[in-house]
């Protein structure tokens, strides 16, 4: 990510903005019971803003690492983690220069994976390397739309079902789902949503 692209996500957050998105992802709170997790899961968050899906997943016995540029963000994060006595990880990263250049361990393997409405198509493919046998990869990414809709007005980052299918193909399938759908907030957004398995052999 560029300095210029870093400095606009950090203003971003210093004003307030996804600050009052204190609920998690209605795509995670749907599958998270279904998963087939350890009783006290490893799971990471990636691009996890001011940390809504990792506080979720922390409040629900995971131990969670969540990552993002911006520090702006991450200090709203872990403010709102002290205060809900949740322990998470914080981990302040430039995700767009892949895993290893990031400065992220190598060795690390998570039961859960969550990518929430960010989109970095060879970033999920490294990401099935950093799965634990049999963990899973939940993702929820903005998807072209003819509608007008919220979130990001730049074609590039949105992708069809079948590119971010593609990039998960070492996994196995277990749903995905495409269509409109209205936030919490009653934005309408068009999404693009995964739930893949790393096979556990």
């Amino acid at each position: 990510m560029s300095a210029d692209d870093q400095r606009r996500w950090e203003q971003r957050y210093r004003s307030g903005s996804h600050g009052t998105r204190r609920h998690p992802s209605a795509w995670l709170a749907r599958w998270l019971p279904r998963l087939e997790l350890p009783a006290q899961p490893r799971a990471l968050d990636v691009a996890c803003g001011t940390g809504r899906n990792a506080l979720y997943l922390a409040s629900r016995g995971a131990e969670v690492t969540g990552v993002d540029i911006a520090r702006s963000a991450l200090e709203q994060a872990a403010e709102l983690a002290l205060a809900a006595d949740a322990p998470v990880t914080w981990v302040q990263a430039d995700l767009e220069r892949g895993w290893a250049r990031a400065g992220l361990p190598a060795a690390e393997r998570f039961d859960l994976i969550v990518v929430v409405r960010y989109l970095n198509l060879p970033l999920m493919t490294e990401l099935v390397r950093h799965l634990a046998p049999g963990g899973w990869l939940l993702a929820e990414v903005h998807a072209p739309s003819e509608l007008p809709v919220a979130g990001p007005r730049n074609p590039e980052f949105r992708v069809a079902a079948e590119p971010l299918q593609a990039a998960l193909n070492a996994l196995t399938l277990h749903s995905l789902e495409s269509g409109w759908i209205r936030d919490p907030d009653q934005r309408l957004v068009a999404l693009n949503r995964l739930v893949a398995r790393r096979p556990a052999g």
